[in-house]
């Protein structure tokens, strides 16, 4: 009766760690256009936020105003957008020993950018819990088209 016990408790301690651990969340690939009105946007970033508020995950914007995030927990994710101004970018001042670190840890260095072609966003889609930017991650490979809307002109 004891050893019965003991093998009780041994697998409920078994199945408790492997809940605790996980068996490996499911993720996916959120993929889609990305515009503001409908104009397309050419360069920058999609950043993707976990329910948790932890997990995050990025894709680059393509100049044809694509993307594409790998590893997005499924789940109901947050996403801000992020287009710095091409001409203005940290990354086109950064010094050769800071690049090298940055070239050894897989970063590629983005394709130029037509600067004529860049769109200036509105500050609230920089932000995953200001950009009203949701969706449900449920699929092994999900299509979003992002579309923001540019804040109306103020009156004259």
């Amino acid at each position: 009766m004891q050893a019965s016990a003991n093998r009780v408790m041994q697998f409920a301690l078994f199945v408790a760690i492997l809940t605790t651990l996980g068996c490996g969340k499911s993720k996916g690939t959120l993929s889609g256009s990305v515009k503001l009105d409908d104009k397309l946007v050419v360069s920058g970033s999609v950043v993707v936020v976990a329910e948790d508020g932890i997990e995050t995950t990025q894709g680059p914007i393509s100049a044809d105003g694509t993307y594409k995030v790998d590893n997005v927990p499924y789940g109901t994710v947050k996403i801000s957008v992020h287009s710095p101004d091409p001409g203005a970018s940290p990354l086109a001042k950064i010094n050769e020993r800071a690049k090298k670190k940055l070239d050894s840890k897989g970063w590629k260095e983005p394709a130029p950018v037509d600067n004529s072609k860049w769109l200036a966003l509105p500050e609230n889609y920089n932000n995953a819990e200001t950009s009203g930017i949701t969706v449900k991650m449920d699929e092994k490979n999900k299509k979003f088209d992002i579309v923001m809307k540019a804040p109306p002109a103020p009156p004259e």
